[in-house]
């Protein structure tokens, strides 16, 4: 099979956000939700707006079977500033109307799970001032899963941090990911969690922050 490596463009975005939901069912968390794709659009949206590096891995017939996203700390300036927020102001209120137009099924059930939300990332985030990179989205279709592409997708990752002299990267999975490949790729397991929204949260712990230090 033919692989190349791309940066992203929008035109990947409806394939981008189908691999999402080949591995995080997030429907399941709304009542009555009218667009089955509207959530995962606005994840990968909002994980775009706060990222400065992505990597897309298309076939011969440019359909995306995996993509890694990541933010640079370093490349923040003003005017990066200025964009994000312009960015993110114009996504919260898009996504303001989709929740009073129903698109996201029952409001106040929708509003409660934005609130929880918020509460988990304000958990699994809490000390990203201390780095220079966050992985935000790192996902691989089940197509190529196993042959070794997400080694890849990481090893390009890290060569991109080593040139940018990041020196700090994090990322937060749980145990509906393969979140064991960070440990075998020489993560360091930083914090551990638990919430109701994450997989398996009769664990002890169901969610979980890795880190890595480059020299």
């Amino acid at each position: 099979m033919k692989l190349k490596y791309k940066k992203y463009h929008r035109k990947y975005h409806y394939k981008c956000s189908n691999i999402m939901k080949e591995t995080w069912d997030l429907n399941k968390y709304f009542h009555h939700i009218k667009d089955s794709n509207i959530c995962y659009n606005a994840f990968l949206e909002v994980s775009l707006i706060n990222s400065d590096y992505t990597d897309i891995i298309v076939d011969r017939n440019d359909n995306v079977l995996g993509y890694l996203i990541a933010s640079n700390k370093k490349r923040s300036t003003l005017w990066t500033k200025i964009k994000r927020f312009f960015l993110q102001f114009v996504f919260y209120i898009k996504q303001s109307y989709y929740l009073l137009t129903g698109r996201y099924g029952d409001k106040k059930a929708a509003i409660e799970l934005f609130e929880k939300l918020d509460e988990l990332t304000n958990l699994l985030e809490k000390e990203k001032h201390k780095f220079d990179s966050e992985i935000n989205l790192f996902f691989i279709s089940s197509e190529i899963r196993g042959k070794g592409y997400g080694r890849k997708l990481m090893d390009r990752y890290i060569k991109y941090c080593r040139k940018e002299k990041i020196k700090k990267i994090f990322l937060w999975t749980d145990r509906g990911c393969n979140y064991k490949f960070y440990n075998h790729y020489g993560f360091k397991l930083h914090d551990s969690i638990n919430h109701e929204l994450l997989e398996e949260s009769e664990e002890e712990y169901n969610g979980f922050v890795y880190s890595m230090i480059l020299k």
